[in-house]
């Protein structure tokens, strides 16, 4: 019982509020109650499924379906997120599907923090990434990951996800490949966390280090975001690799025509322009 508190709640900043309603604390390793800690354990296991299935929300499918008709993955890179919504349908459903992705990260991030603990928001938020990716609701076929993983990233760690942030920012100015400024800031997630624990390390404090659950999570965000990356990987080395434009379509000046799959000239034409 000791080693399963240890796993999903020791050793963190802070628990959750249900720990303290269930008068849930560890001394020298010993839980007690047991029975009060199982009941926590199987609610946080409730919350991260929860999390799968909220994740599995797919704004792009959603909006794409609702307004035009059709689905964002048969067009582009067939990919269901934000920058292949906006190379398909333009900046402002693009934008209406980037709040909708960060506001379900920030959700699972936030319940399991303020009533479960920190590893319990670690483990939700790295499982809603994983439903947003493949949502159950879609057939599996999802987005990249990378908009809610920079929500949950921001809500778990406000500093290092800034530092994240501005990454791929710069990187994305300066080379215009949303996927450079991705997989590159995913992979230095879980340096730049560890480096973070460490620089504010003292005798005093606890924070030498990550806990196991938050250095795991990262590692699994960092890993999947990458892998879902790897036709852009493909791209970039093979420099066929679309870069960022931020021209209005056509699909912001009128409403769509009827035939669904009328943007794929749309597409064309930005590729002639690149």
């Amino acid at each position: 019982m000791s080693f399963l508190y240890r796993i999903f709640f020791s050793n963190i900043e802070s628990d959750g509020l249900l720990h303290g309603l269930f008068g849930i604390s560890a001394d020298n390793g010993a839980v007690t109650p047991a029975g009060k800690f199982v009941l926590l354990l199987a609610i946080s296991l409730l919350w991260v499924a929860a999390s799968y299935f909220l994740g599995s929300v797919n704004f792009s499918i959603i909006i794409s379906k609702k307004k035009f008709g059709d689905d964002v993955r048969n067009h582009g890179s067939g990919n269901a997120g934000t920058s292949n919504m906006q190379r398909t349908y333009g900046n402002k459903v693009a934008a209406l599907t980037l709040l909708g992705d960060i506001s379900k990260g920030v959700l699972a991030v936030l319940i399991a923090r303020i009533f479960l603990g920190t590893n319990i928001a670690y483990l939700a938020g790295t499982v809603c990434i994983f439903g947003h990716c493949f949502p159950c609701y879609f057939g599996f076929k999802g987005g990249k990951g990378v908009a809610t993983s920079i929500a949950v990233i921001m809500t778990l760690n406000p500093f290092v996800g800034i530092v994240l942030v501005l990454v791929f920012i710069i990187l994305v100015l300066f080379t215009r490949y949303i996927s450079l400024g991705s997989i590159i800031s995913a992979l230095l997630f879980p340096f730049i966390q560890d480096r973070f624990y460490r620089i504010l390390a003292t005798d005093e404090n606890s924070f030498s280090r990550p806990t196991f659950m938050m250095t795991a999570c990262a590692l699994m965000i960092a890993v999947l975001v990458v892998a879902r990356h790897r036709q852009n990987i493909k791209n970039l080395y093979n420099r066929t690799e679309r870069k960022l434009s931020f021209k209005k379509k056509k699909s912001e000046e009128s409403e769509p025509p009827s035939a669904p799959f009328s943007y794929h000239n749309i597409d064309k034409d930005d590729d002639k322009d690149e």
